[in-house]
């Protein structure tokens, strides 16, 4: 396998484990703002849960380890008001905030893979004129 190859094949796992990274951020923040918006008890176990993620990998996201830690100590404040009623105006901005946050990093995402896909796109290209200039060349 030459360097260019290994290099290429190193970039696209880099690429792919952030994907997957990025992908259960979002999960979690999901999760996190439906159990909220239910009224449903929110801990580290549970939201895993929700997410399909590990409680390792929520303890290991700052922001995402504060919003469950807050959302634990305000717990015996809002017991008994309606799910509805729960989400204030900061909690809605909270989660627009996430939900924007995650949108940007999608269009980002989106653009990286659209360049890669025209880099394969020319490559591909190449890889066919250089195929029929070889079977041109045998045929003839």
């Amino acid at each position: 396998m030459s360097s260019a190859n290994r290099e290429d094949r190193t970039e696209r796992l880099r690429v792919a484990a952030a994907f997957k990274h990025e992908n259960a951020v979002a999960r979690a923040n999901r999760a996190l703002m439906l159990m909220q918006s239910r009224g449903e008890v929110v801990n580290f176990r549970t939201v895993a849960q929700v997410a399909g993620v590990s409680k390792d990998f929520l303890y290991s996201q700052p922001d995402i380890r504060l919003k469950i830690e807050q959302q634990r100590s305000s717990k015996g404040t809002s017991l008994n008001v309606p799910p509805r009623e729960k989400l204030s105006s900061a909690g809605a901005a909270v989660q627009l905030q996430v939900v924007k946050e995650a949108n940007s990093k999608l269009r980002e995402e989106v653009g990286n893979l659209r360049q890669e896909n025209a880099v394969l796109r020319g490559e591909l290209l190449s890889l066919r004129r250089r195929l029929v200039s070889i079977k041109g060349r045998h045929d003839g």
